[in-house]
């Protein structure tokens, strides 16, 4: 078919950035990218105001991620200044394999239910905030659930800089799991017995762990052949023995 002048019908790549400035309909914007037979890869950066993180936008952010499901070609997927956008999603781009959620200030239990039910999902990474020398308020830790029959294809989870207290990894959740990398989650003091009954665990990385994650880690027995890395801050090692 002819093409319009000034579309890209062969675009593969895309990136967004999405202020109060734009004047348009965002979601209808957002719904017009499915004339992108080719588009794989989509990155979207919200314009957010810190350090209240304010969503500054005429759209809800579940009407943005709503609209985005029906990219059917879309493999990865990359969302900046997530803030709460993951606690009201019901659904993604059904085909990802790659999923990016960077500057998350609340997850909750729908958000990781509907990221679960991604059934080519490969690759996972969800990050907050890391502002130095500041702390989280206990009134924003939150628990990780993932549900049973969760995350069927999921080989490497990365979770970074957010407050969760507990995680809960039901049985049959995260089946193929690889390689697993914890950083600056120092609310986190235990990891799921679940995770070491995973077969295909091969690679456990935890960087910056609480110090009860630590001990734990330290004395761990990992018999499935599992390597596990701890990468405790400098000023954290003791060189001289407690026990001479």
């Amino acid at each position: 078919g002819k093409t319009e002048k000034g579309s890209f019908p062969k675009l593969r790549k895309l990136g967004l950035y999405i202020s109060s400035n734009f004047k348009g309909d965002v979601p209808k914007m957002l719904l017009s990218l499915q004339q992108l037979k080719h588009l794989n890869q989509l990155e979207i950066i919200f314009n957010v105001i810190w350090p209240q993180s304010r969503w500054d936008m005429n759209c809800k952010p579940a009407e943005v991620i709503e609209s985005l499901k029906h990219l059917s070609h879309l493999s990865i997927l990359k969302i900046r200044n997530a803030c709460e956008v993951v606690t009201c999603v019901a659904m993604f781009p059904t085909n990802i394999t790659k999923l990016t959620l960077i500057d998350i200030t609340c997850l909750n239990d729908t958000g990781m239910k509907a990221i679960g039910k991604l059934t080519k999902l490969q690759k996972l990474i969800l990050s907050g905030q890391y502002r130095f020398g500041e702390f989280w308020s206990s009134d924003s830790y939150f628990d990780l659930n993932c549900v049973e029959d969760g995350f069927p294809q999921l080989k490497e989870f990365h979770v970074e800089n957010l407050p969760i207290q507990n995680w809960k990894l039901a049985n049959g959740s995260m089946p193929r799991l690889q390689i697993l990398d914890i950083h600056r989650c120092d609310k986190l003091d235990s990891l799921p017995s679940e995770l070491w009954s995973l077969t295909t665990l091969t690679k456990v990385r935890v960087r910056r762990p609480s110090n009860a994650m630590a001990a734990i880690l330290q004395n761990l027995e990992v018999e499935n052949g599992c390597e596990v890395i701890v990468d405790l801050p400098m000023l954290w090692f003791n060189a001289t023995p407690s026990n001479p």
